[in-house]
């Protein structure tokens, strides 16, 4: 479990609370702080934490009491809350993956299941992208050069 579960345990402070403040689901936050399963979008998540922590005094007085920072929220312990491991952040390899689907299709030619996955990755970005608090102009911008980078155009 996440030192946060402990944390929240002891200032009785609900999970549910943290899943509505920051825009996430109960199970979303349950598998994160129980098993501690990260959501893929891990910084936003983490902001997300830290601005939940800094609002609740109860937590903040528990991180100092135990003379932590912020990140040990985020380290596994077990159920005394020794430290079984830290958060180890592993970069995206989104060009890496485009470059591996778009190879094989070079050499294999195109699989649909391929093809169906790079496209739900495709929609799943976009979808992230206008969440984003960038202003319609930007957001309309960029969505015009990537539709014609893949029609093949200019940018």
């Amino acid at each position: 479990m996440l030192r946060l579960k402990l944390a929240f345990e002891e200032c009785d402070v609900a999970q549910a609370q943290l899943a509505r403040e920051a825009g996430y689901s109960k199970a979303l936050v349950s598998r994160a702080l129980s098993n501690g399963e990260m959501p893929v979008d891990l910084d936003r998540f983490i902001g997300a934490v830290a601005l939940f922590v800094r609002r609740h005094e109860g937590l903040c007085n528990w991180l100092e009491k135990k003379g932590l920072e912020l990140d040990a929220l985020f380290e596994r312990v077990d159920a005394k809350g020794r430290t079984i491991a830290t958060l180890t952040r592993r970069p995206v390899e989104l060009d890496g993956a485009i470059l591996a689907v778009a190879g094989r299709a070079l050499l294999q030619g195109p699989k649909r299941e391929e093809a169906v996955g790079l496209s739900s990755v495709a929609l799943y970005l976009l979808e992230k992208l206008r969440e984003q608090p960038i202003g319609m102009d930007e957001l309309g911008e960029i969505e015009m050069t990537a539709g014609r980078l893949l029609a093949g155009g200019a940018s």
